[in-house]
């Protein structure tokens, strides 16, 4: 990755690798309230067959790597991102799946801006419904969850 400052200038060109995994499907980048950066990426079982994980890493604003964490990494399980944020409290949260929609397992966890995991949502798939997307807000976080097999979209509120 490399970060640039408004001018255009390479401030930072770093590889953020991953130990045995290849993390290449997908990810998002979200502004830290100090000029950081949060990231996550991905990779899929399609790409990369079993062992597919979601990474998640703090970076300062020179890009250097504060902390990360590798959800999956002693599981043989199939982990897929879905969506990540920053959040108002100064941390951030990533929506994952272990499994496919309607297979169950599908968790909202949530880091703190020192990379301590401090709580998890976890979404059943009682009634076809799977979480999709999340968003924060200023005293939580919303999330976005669709009916698989119908025309029909649910909005959760978790404070």
């Amino acid at each position: 990755m490399t970060i640039l400052d408004p001018e255009g200038n390479a401030v930072s060109e770093r590889a953020y690798p991953v130990s045995g995994r290849a993390i290449e499907s997908g990810g998002w980048l979200e502004p830290a309230e100090d000029g950081g950066l949060y990231l996550c990426a991905y990779s899929e079982p399609r790409a990369t067959g079993v062992d597919s994980d979601v990474a998640v890493f703090r970076l300062d604003s020179g890009g250097v790597e504060i902390w990360r964490d590798l959800i999956g990494r002693d599981s043989d399980d199939v982990y897929r991102g879905l969506d990540f944020t920053g959040g108002a409290d100064g941390g951030c949260a990533v929506l994952f799946s272990e499994g496919y929609p309607g297979e169950g397992g599908a968790r909202l966890s949530h880091y703190t801006q020192d990379g301590e995991n401090d709580w998890d949502q976890t979404f059943d798939d009682r009634q076809d419904v799977f979480p999709t997307g999340v968003q924060s807000l200023s005293d939580g976080y919303i999330v976005l969850l669709v009916h698989l097999w119908k025309d029909s979209t649910f909005v959760m509120k978790l404070s």
